[in-house]
């Protein structure tokens, strides 16, 4: 492979064409940049949108000052692709962290309202309970107080 062909390689599926502006005496880019790519100006390299479609756009891409030469351009490019690569792999990775967060929300929140359900059920259950024994308890002081009363008095009939 030429060293040509191999850096044009790194902007595969985005190069449109490589042009000559003969009255500026400088390269031009076009390049095809997905609709929600971010790309900015630097001080020495700009663009134009030329074309802009639901797709994405056609950029032409072109240096402002003199010193900026085609392996800048195409650089600049592949800063872009590099760039908006990283954003995109950074937004999948994200996008599957809240997937994930959001299946363990949805996993404690049915084990909290099972619970809760459980406390409802057995909190008015135990309730129910919590009077039956208070009742007996109550009885049985009564039978005792009823016995301890009597035998009071017999002890004290009986001095």
């Amino acid at each position: 492979m030429k060293n040509l062909q191999a850096i044009l390689n790194g902007l595969e599926g985005y190069l449109i064409s490589i042009q000559r502006n003969a009255e500026e005496a400088m390269y031009e880019l076009e390049v095809g940049i997905p609709k929600n790519w971010v790309y900015k100006p630097t001080k020495r390299i700009d663009y134009e949108t030329i074309h802009e479609g639901d797709n994405g756009s056609i950029i032409k891409v072109f240096g402002i000052k003199d010193d900026v030469v085609i392996d800048d351009l195409i650089d600049f490019v592949e800063v872009i692709i590099e760039t908006n690569k990283r954003i995109q792999l950074m937004q999948e990775e994200f996008d599957q962290r809240m997937i994930e967060t959001k299946k363990q929300l949805e996993h404690q929140a049915l084990e909290f309202y099972e619970r809760l359900d459980e406390v409802k059920e057995t909190s008015f259950k135990s309730i129910d309970e919590q009077l039956q024994e208070t009742k007996r308890r109550k009885e049985v002081k009564t039978e005792k107080s009823e016995i301890d009363f009597t035998e009071e008095l017999e002890e004290k009939l009986s001095k």
